[in-house]
């Protein structure tokens, strides 16, 4: 998934739930001001879970299923 995607997907989520999507822009400016440690140590997790994911989907990806065996149709 690359950033436009992502990008792309905020966006649809922002336009489909404008009430939490303010609420959600609220608490994290709330964050920078007042712990901005506990913020970035949320953006770390999050972006450290994001990365154990995309390593997820890439490992599952590999395997018998992707090659054609041969003799067996």
């Amino acid at each position: 998934m690359d950033f436009n995607e992502m990008l792309q997907k905020v966006i649809n989520y922002y336009h489909a739930n404008t009430v939490a999507a303010i609420l959600i822009a609220a608490i994290v400016l709330f964050l920078l001001f007042k712990k901005p440690k506990l913020l970035l140590l949320l953006i770390f997790l999050g972006i450290a879970a994001i990365g154990v994911l995309f390593l997820i989907s890439k490992l599952e990806s590999t395997g018998l299923e992707h090659k054609k065996i041969p003799f067996i149709e």
